[in-house]
């Protein structure tokens, strides 16, 4: 509806008329190609949209970015003490962990599997479809 309290049609990707009150701003958000407006307080930023290829990562000083989904957001490990692990997926995860463990395997989709030797070299197999 707009103003007046007429209905209308409009294109998917423009959202509805919105009046936001005193105090507060208007934001955008799309979703499925439809674009929706909606209002929140003024000391609070909109939400960051990415693009269907990009997703929202979090920088060490907690600034929201996109990135692509193809690479894991950046993870900072003290060298000293911590690697870096990376699961594979889109998008892929990363986290720091106790340089004195592996990080785990990861196989990757159906043509993979994961194999074991145990101490009496017996083999086995694990499937483990990400």
């Amino acid at each position: 509806m707009d103003s007046a309290g007429s209905q209308s049609c409009k294109p998917r990707s423009v959202p509805c008329p919105t009046t936001c009150a005193e105090g507060e701003h208007k934001c955008t958000e799309t979703t499925a190609g439809t674009t929706y407006a909606f209002c929140i307080a003024d000391d609070e930023k909109c939400p960051l949209q990415c693009s269907s290829s990009q997703h929202i990562c979090e920088g060490a000083d907690g600034v929201e970015f996109c990135s692509p989904i193809t690479q894991a957001c950046p993870v900072h490990c003290d060298a000293s003490s911590e690697i870096k692990c990376t699961e594979p997926g889109d998008p892929p995860h990363s986290w720091c962990q106790n340089v004195n463990e592996t990080c785990p395997l990861f196989c990757v989709g159906e043509t993979q599997m994961q194999v074991s030797h145990d101490v009496t070299s017996t083999v086995t197999t694990h499937m483990r479809l990400l």
